[in-house]
């Protein structure tokens, strides 16, 4: 992953936002042309992660018309769009496709077509090889301007799934790795069939979700394979399963996150003056002898050894 690219227009005077819009971003790397929609002053924000094949772009817009024109068309790109606004619609292949809050559609580069929001948005928009998501959904050309209901279960986990990469720092040679996952997961929301190549995406990229909301939450005495589980709308058994494929389990991973985090504020100045014990409570511990043996087993000392340590 290379750093994220960030634009918005608040820092330009009203008068000079479209224009400046259209010729550094509009034209040179998005490839659409716009149209402000009303009287307000146009105002845009955004947010772009590039991957290895894949990019999305999050961020807001005043009410707008992006259009991909005769001389910006071309190209194998797909871009999925997510809508975040009250009221919209994409246009392409002779199809309007209305869309509401949370609902998603693609559009090809190739191909002229609209996106329209009229009361202003925000948006996720997620570009993709054309030529991968045919080899996974033979008949994607298809699906171009159909609305995807917010409700569908792999659309709800894609975008959870770029909030997460969201957070990654730059580098970490993981960018092809998630590119796969996305696609794949691309490919599910389009309605490609489950095979065990998408599946097994999927089941990362909630493993991943889950281990995330884990290391917030490990704190929490009622965090349980039961509660996690119901956080992601799955069952304690898939979740199990999910561990499992790894090479885990939920309980070890927990475990993990609260020693590693026990230790963290031990060595930490700040928490100096707070007792091995409530460090080890407030950390999710019941039974300070097990924390202590755990520790021991984990770090190769007691926790008193790793606070004179630091």
């Amino acid at each position: 992953m290379t750093p994220p690219l960030q634009f918005t227009t608040d820092a330009l005077p009203a008068p000079v936002r479209t224009e400046a819009w259209r010729a550094l971003y509009g034209r040179e790397i998005l490839n659409v042309a716009l149209d402000p929609v009303g009287d307000a002053p146009f105002a845009c924000s955004f947010r772009a992660h590039a991957l290895e094949r894949v990019a999305f772009v999050r961020g807001s817009t005043t009410g707008a018309v992006f259009a991909k024109t005769s001389d910006l068309a071309g190209g194998d790109t797909l871009l999925l769009i997510v809508h975040g606004g009250r009221h919209g619609a994409v246009e392409q292949c002779g199809r309007l496709a209305e869309l509401a809050p949370g609902d998603a559609a693609l559009l090809h580069s190739a191909e002229l077509g609209r996106s329209i929001h009229p009361e202003g948005v925000d948006f996720l928009n997620i570009r993709l090889p054309g030529a991968e998501l045919a080899e996974r959904l033979p008949d994607v050309h298809d699906r171009l301007a159909r609305a995807l209901p917010a409700a569908t279960p792999a659309l709800a986990l894609l975008t959870r799934y770029t909030r997460l990469v969201e957070q990654l720092p730059p580098g970490g040679g993981l960018g092809a790795a998630i590119a796969d996952h996305i696609c794949d997961l691309a490919a599910l929301t389009l309605g490609a069939l489950p095979d065990p190549g998408r599946r097994a995406s999927a089941g990362a990229a909630r493993l991943a979700l889950v281990r995330a909301d884990i290391r917030r939450n490990a704190w929490r005495p009622e965090l349980s394979i039961g509660w996690a589980a119901a956080r992601q709308g799955i069952s304690p058994v898939y979740l199990r399963k999910l561990f499992a494929a790894e090479g885990g389990s939920f309980a070890d991973f927990v475990l993990g996150v609260r020693l590693d985090q026990a230790r963290a504020r031990l060595t930490d100045p700040a928490w100096r003056d707070r007792a091995i014990a409530t460090i080890a409570f407030e950390g999710g511990f019941g039974d300070i002898s097990y924390f202590n043996r755990c520790f021991r087993h984990r770090f190769g000392m007691t926790p008193s050894e790793a606070r004179a340590e630091a």
